[in-house]
């Protein structure tokens, strides 16, 4: 299986008007985009989505547990 086959870029990668557009997880906090849009727009890595389970797990009372994450930015 070749690269073309296993990637399908979404169409919004390819429009240059957007190419400056980053969607922040904050800005799901402050309702200025839906959840959908951020999700469909954004890769989730392995390490985000321990980070969203246990925030969600905590926010719904399904955990006690106080967590501490360490957040980089990679460049």
């Amino acid at each position: 299986m070749n690269l073309t086959a296993a990637c399908k870029p979404r169409q919004s990668v390819f429009d240059r008007s957007r190419r400056d557009v980053v969607l922040n997880i904050d800005d799901l906090l402050k309702d200025r985009i839906h959840p959908d849009q951020f999700f469909d727009e954004n890769f989730i890595t392995s390490g985000m989505q321990t980070l969203l389970d246990k925030v969600f797990e905590r926010l719904e009372g399904r955990s006690n547990q106080a967590s501490t994450f360490l957040l980089s930015e990679m460049v």
